[in-house]
């Protein structure tokens, strides 16, 4: 009976210490008024699979752009959690310190820093994990959207049809620079939406039968939503995502960033 208590009571502290580090993760993010005031017709559907997550979202300003991206740290859970801050440092790093705004500069920088900050020389401390990315700068002026993608892509619905874009086939962190991450540049109009996202969402399982929900119904689904605000599209995007999961686990942290142009 002592040992079950003095088990019971670790666990507890274990999993105190772990919602204390939500907190601290949730401090990192971009709180909802920085978000409006960046990206004013927008929403974020963040769902962390476990307390604390390995997937963020992040944005930020330059002089002409803004920039926003949707991150997967190569981990769940705490470990995930000690890597998004790490990436969220280093994107700030790369804006603020360094002053690059082209998301493929961005992405090479990461890339860099993260192999600096995790790889020991002799590897007996290194660390293999990584992460990948999709980042975005808008230029409103211009109406001039950039991306460059970490393995995910970038979705654009116009006038009820999604175009994608394929982010290229490099993880940040890989120790692999034989590609260069590629910088595209799209004209945007009023009324495009943008979306960066990670596979959690399509991944689910759940239905009737069971099965992932998969990226032709999410892409269907993110159509069928334009007709609502920005607001309401990420509110009905999280209901059918619980509606589709039901009572299975949540397989992975789920991260969908929408902005309207």
């Amino acid at each position: 009976m002592v040992q079950k208590n003095l088990i019971e009571e670790k666990n507890r502290d274990i999993v105190d210490s772990i919602r204390y580090a939500r907190r601290i993760q949730k401090a990192i993010l971009p709180n909802d008024r920085v978000v409006k005031e960046l990206l004013d017709n927008s929403f974020i559907l963040y769902l962390p699979k476990d307390i604390v997550s390995g997937y963020f979202y992040w944005v930020a300003k330059t002089k002409n752009k803004i920039l926003f991206a949707a991150v997967d740290c190569t981990d769940h859970g705490v470990p995930g959690a000690f890597m998004s801050i790490v990436g969220n440092t280093i994107l700030n790093e790369a804006v603020n310190e360094k002053g690059l705004d082209s998301p493929a500069e961005i992405l090479e920088y990461v890339d860099v820093k993260i192999n600096e900050t995790l790889r020991d020389e002799n590897e007996m401390f290194s660390i293999n994990d990584g992460m990948d990315m999709a980042l975005c700068a808008l230029d409103r002026q211009r109406n001039v959207l950039e991306f460059a993608g970490a393995y995910n892509p970038l979705y654009i619905v116009r006038d009820s049809e999604l175009t994608e874009t394929k982010g290229s086939k490099r993880s940040l962190g890989a120790k692999d620079d034989s590609k260069q991450f590629e910088n595209h540049q799209f004209e945007v109009k009023k009324d495009d939406v943008i979306f960066v996202f990670f596979d959690g969402f399509a991944d689910q399982f759940g239905g009737e039968k069971g099965k992932k929900f998969k990226y032709k119904q999410f892409k269907e689904l993110l159509v069928k939503i334009q007709e609502h605000s920005m607001n309401n599209q990420g509110k009905l995007l999280e209901k059918r995502f619980n509606s589709w999961k039901n009572d299975l686990d949540q397989l992975d942290d789920v991260v969908v960033v929408g902005v309207k142009v």
